[in-house]
Protein backbone atom coordinates (compact mmCIF):
# COMPACT_ATOMS: atom_id res chain seq x y z
CA UNK A 1 0.00 0.00 0.00
CA UNK A 2 1.53 3.29 -0.95
CA UNK A 3 -0.08 7.11 0.69
CA UNK A 4 1.42 10.43 0.28
CA UNK A 5 2.45 11.94 3.52
CA UNK A 6 3.01 15.59 3.67
CA UNK A 7 3.03 16.16 7.54
CA UNK A 8 3.19 13.68 10.28
CA UNK A 9 1.99 15.07 13.34
CA UNK A 10 3.19 11.64 15.20
CA UNK A 11 6.28 9.62 15.17
CA UNK A 12 6.70 7.43 12.29
CA UNK A 13 8.92 4.39 12.94
CA UNK A 14 11.36 3.72 9.85
CA UNK A 15 13.59 0.48 9.98
CA UNK A 16 15.76 0.03 6.73
CA UNK A 17 14.29 3.16 4.96
CA UNK A 18 15.43 2.83 1.61
CA UNK A 19 14.47 5.74 -1.19
CA UNK A 20 12.81 3.64 -4.01
CA UNK A 21 11.65 6.67 -6.32
CA UNK A 22 12.42 10.70 -6.22
CA UNK A 23 10.86 13.71 -8.06
CA UNK A 24 13.30 14.90 -10.31
CA UNK A 25 12.60 18.27 -9.49
CA UNK A 26 15.17 19.21 -6.96
CA UNK A 27 15.43 22.50 -4.36
CA UNK A 28 18.38 24.05 -2.69
CA UNK A 29 18.03 24.65 1.18
CA UNK A 30 19.76 25.12 4.17
CA UNK A 31 19.84 22.79 6.71
CA UNK A 32 21.33 22.44 10.56
CA UNK A 33 22.19 19.24 12.43
CA UNK A 34 23.14 18.33 16.05
CA UNK A 35 25.99 16.44 15.09
CA UNK A 36 28.22 19.29 13.16
CA UNK A 37 27.26 23.34 14.34
CA UNK A 38 25.84 25.63 11.78
CA UNK A 39 23.84 25.25 8.65
CA UNK A 40 25.03 23.73 5.14
CA UNK A 41 23.11 24.26 1.82
CA UNK A 42 22.21 20.92 0.42
CA UNK A 43 19.81 19.59 -2.69
CA UNK A 44 16.61 17.99 -1.81
CA UNK A 45 13.73 16.08 -4.24
CA UNK A 46 10.46 17.69 -3.69
CA UNK A 47 9.23 14.23 -2.85
CA UNK A 48 10.14 10.61 -2.31
CA UNK A 49 8.72 7.42 -2.04
CA UNK A 50 10.34 5.17 0.44
CA UNK A 51 10.22 1.72 1.50
CA UNK A 52 11.20 0.74 5.07
CA UNK A 53 9.89 -1.65 7.85
CA UNK A 54 7.66 -0.55 10.50
CA UNK A 55 7.73 -1.39 14.10
CA UNK A 56 6.15 -4.98 14.06
CA UNK A 57 8.53 -5.28 11.19
CA UNK A 58 5.79 -5.02 8.52
CA UNK A 59 6.91 -3.67 5.31
CA UNK A 60 5.36 -0.37 4.24
CA UNK A 61 5.67 2.43 1.66
CA UNK A 62 5.36 5.71 1.45
CA UNK A 63 5.87 9.02 -1.04
CA UNK A 64 6.48 11.80 1.23
CA UNK A 65 6.62 15.29 0.15
CA UNK A 66 7.69 18.95 1.53
CA UNK A 67 8.87 19.24 4.74
CA UNK A 68 8.30 15.40 5.84
CA UNK A 69 10.76 14.18 2.78
CA UNK A 70 13.25 17.18 3.52
CA UNK A 71 14.03 15.34 7.12
CA UNK A 72 13.56 11.70 6.00
CA UNK A 73 16.43 12.46 3.39
CA UNK A 74 18.54 14.23 5.83
CA UNK A 75 18.02 11.26 8.20
CA UNK A 76 18.48 8.94 5.99
CA UNK A 77 21.53 10.20 4.57
CA UNK A 78 22.73 9.63 8.21
CA UNK A 79 22.08 6.07 7.39
CA UNK A 80 24.42 5.89 4.55
CA UNK A 81 26.85 8.12 6.50
CA UNK A 82 26.60 11.24 5.48
CA UNK A 83 26.53 14.63 7.09
CA UNK A 84 25.42 17.76 5.96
Amino acid sequence: MSRTVDNIKSHLVMLNPEVVKASSEQYETGEGCLSLPGQRKTMRHEWIEVTYRDIKFRKQQNKFSGFTAQIIQHEIDHCNGVLI
